[in-house]
């Protein structure tokens, strides 16, 4: 069982890079600015901040801009939204890392803080928010859904609207897709991910 949720878990971190680079054939080289992100993320219970850990309320996710957006200590995190609205939070971030980029223009960026990670792209001379990836059941989404949750309390606080593919559950709007991925009736994995099509 844990070696099943492992290789689900690894399959939807796979997805989320696919989503993110869209690339085929040999990828270049990881060039990292500031610390190794291959290094072993520390333990978030003695280093997560508690503003990052506090995102959630009580209600679904509304129509409109932020229905699909990531909250840490009150800054607003849309996948499609430009990076220079958020510049002052990517700057806190704990590690940062770059790659030429096959998806967009110049370099693929990540910001890893602690329990999630923030990934950005160039569109047309500008810096945009590609996606979001929540790491540990430590942070949750603003509606309050976290890893370790069940598939019901997903569907409690998000609804049925959802589309559902080998255990990989979707909900989006017209710019970002928030996305699940559910093992045995538990959430492994989330991630919001800009649509750029």
């Amino acid at each position: 069982m844990i070696l099943n949720k492992r290789l689900t878990l690894m399959l939807g971190v796979l997805l989320a890079a696919l989503a993110f680079t869209a690339c085929t054939g040999p990828q270049p080289a990881v060039t990292t600015i500031g610390a190794d992100l291959s290094t072993k993320t520390p333990d978030v219970t003695e280093t997560i901040p508690a503003s990052a850990a506090e995102t959630e309320t009580e209600t679904k996710p509304a129509a409109g801009a932020d229905a699909f957006a990531f909250v840490s200590g009150g800054t607003t995190i849309r996948p499609t939204g430009e990076t220079r609205e958020i510049e002052a939070f990517l700057s806190e971030a704990r590690e940062t890392g770059e790659a030429p980029s096959c998806a967009f223009e110049g370099l693929d960026k990540v910001y890893r803080f602690d329990g999630f990670e923030v990934q950005t792209g160039m569109l047309n001379g500008v810096d945009y928010v590609t996606g979001v990836i929540i790491l540990d059941e430590n942070v949750k989404t603003p509606e309050g859904l976290s890893i370790g949750m069940s598939l019901e309390e997903m569907v409690e606080i998000y609804g049925d609207d959802y589309a559902e593919d080998f255990g990989q559950y979707v909900y989006e709007d017209e710019d970002v897709r928030l996305i699940m991925i559910i093992d045995e009736g538990e959430v492994l994995t989330i991630s919001y991910i800009g649509k750029f099509e």
